[in-house]
């Protein structure tokens, strides 16, 4: 048995949360335990071996209890194969990370986690490392040589070099985003990578990435220094990030005939000249992007993702041709309209945020819309159009109307219609009430930030709820947080609301 522990491949992840209880609950301890203060980190390595141990157990009844039992206690343990940070810091950014428990402070002391600790998993596969984890380094980097994923794009700049990342020789995916201790000598022999991040770095050069030949996605937002030397021989890549790339020109992208994805807004470099050859692209995104026009984006009819925001380029003569699109982005965006987008009947995710050119007589005819983004005010879409488009999952009307609005854009008699949804921006929205909002209980997501409209009345029906953002926002009190179970996730910055969530919060 100790053999059979020691080689399971679940040790590959380590993962971690602790919940807090009520002072008077203390006295009467329950199953699942309940923990203040910090956690040692030796109790986090023996949950992690238990739990990889239950793997092996067959009986139901015994592996279904101990696992409830281990997974009450664990979540994500920060930097060890997880990508979630605990929220005691890094509470402002729990929408990224949705399956964090967003008011447990006390989480174990993260400045536990040293090299001696680390060094215990050199099993895992995975680690995305912070600024927090200071004391990991070089020496325990070095042992985790069956590594295939790092993100290194938060750490400290020399805690991590050249020394240990030359060593592990089996990742495939690096992020190294403003990253400034790796350098050529230590990425050159990782030969087996497809996916690098090179965003904002510019300590890797030309040397050492015409080396990647196995490279499917390479991102290089504002890098000036990989250039089309490096580029050109990259024939594998499906996946490219050119945002304001100023060395990477139309000589090398029209090279990459593989290409499926390609990110160019703000860039001045590539033109019609190398897009036009890339057939296979199916996602392109043109955000305040002048050189490239209707004559290409017309023959790219395999296109099924465009983002035009701020694109005075591209008009409905090259739009309407796009038949396969699924996903149109047009925020501030006012060149097209509606003629084109009526004919677009395979969208089903579209924004329209600031572009008042897109009206209800298009969006109406968009029957397989799933997703609609009205972001502030859209006056062009409305209850006529709303209303008809049953099959919507996702729709955010953040501040799309406002106490002095006299035509409200969407109001409860659209929203009424729409008991699919299950994500629901309401942000700042004052045509919204809780007679809407109380019909759509399949929603698991709700933004109600700087939102006075909508009441714990409404609220508290909406029991599959996991996800609820109430910042700047007092109407929903203890006795509605209590009844919602199924949380996991609160944004909030109201005392009362993050105190009950805090001790009601059970198996």
């Amino acid at each position: 048995m100790a053999k059979r522990i020691l080689n399971n491949d679940d040790d590959k992840f380590l993962t971690i949360s602790i919940r807090t209880t009520d002072d008077r609950q203390k006295k009467k301890p329950r199953y699942p335990s309940y923990f203040r203060g910090y956690v040692p980190t030796d109790i986090v390595i023996l949950l992690l071996k238990l739990s990889n141990v239950l793997n092996l157990v067959k009986w139901r009844r015994v592996n279904q209890f101990w696992k409830t039992l281990c997974t009450s206690l664990v979540t994500e343990l920060p930097g060890l194969g997880i990508d979630k940070y605990p929220n005691f810091f890094l509470l402002e950014k729990t929408d990224i990370y949705p399956n964090v428990y967003s008011v447990d402070n006390p989480w174990f002391n993260v400045e536990e986690i040293k090299n001696s600790n680390v060094s215990l998993f050199t099993n895992i596969t995975k680690i995305k490392l912070t600024c927090l984890h200071e004391f990991i380094t070089d020496d325990s980097i070095s042992l985790l040589v069956n590594l295939t994923e790092m993100d290194l794009s938060k750490t400290y700049q020399d805690k991590i070099t050249d020394n240990s990342i030359s060593l592990l020789t089996n990742l495939t995916k690096l992020d190294l985003k403003n990253h400034k201790s790796i350098t050529d000598h230590g990425v050159s022999l990782l030969t087996n990578l497809i996916s690098i991040n090179l965003n904002y770095n510019q300590n890797i050069k030309d040397s050492s990435v015409l080396l990647f030949t196995n490279l499917t996605d390479i991102k290089l937002r504002d890098n000036n220094r990989i250039t089309d030397c490096s580029i050109s021989l990259l024939t594998n890549l499906i996946k490219i990030d050119l945002n304001n790339a100023g060395r990477v020109t139309d000589s090398s992208v029209s090279l990459l005939t593989n290409l499926t994805h390609i990110n160019i807004p703000y860039n001045d470099f590539i033109t019609d000249s190398s897009i036009s050859v890339l057939s296979k692209l199916t996602k392109i995104n043109l955000e305040c992007n002048r050189y490239i026009g209707n004559s290409t984006i017309g023959i790219l009819t395999n296109l099924t993702d465009i983002r035009l925001t701020f694109n005075r380029s591209i008009t409905d003569s090259s739009i309407s041709l796009l038949t396969n699109l699924r996903n149109i982005n047009l925020i501030n965006n006012s060149i097209v309209t509606d003629s084109s987008i009526s004919l677009l009947t395979n969208l089903t995710s579209i924004s329209i945020c600031n572009s008042n050119s897109i009206t209800d007589s298009s969006v109406s005819l968009l029957t397989k819309l799933l997703k609609i983004n009205c972001l502030k005010i859209t006056p062009g879409i409305t209850d006529s159009s709303i209303h008809l488009l049953t099959n919507l999952t996702y729709l955010n009307l953040e501040y799309n109307s406002s106490y002095d609005d006299d035509d409200k854009t969407v109001t409860d008699f659209g929203l009424s219609f729409l008991v699919n949804l299950i994500d629901l921006s309401l942000e700042g929205n004052f045509a919204i009430t809780d007679s809407s909002v109380s019909i759509l209980t399949n929603l698991t997501r709700i933004n109600l930030k700087n939102n006075v409209k909508i009441t714990e009345s409404s609220v508290s029906l909406l029991t599959n709820l996991t996800d609820i953002n109430l910042e700047g926002n007092e109407k929903i009190t203890n006795s509605c947080v209590s009844i919602l179970t199924n949380l996991t996730n609160v944004n909030t910055w109201n005392k009362s609301s993050f105190e009950i969530f805090r001790k009601t919060r059970k198996k």
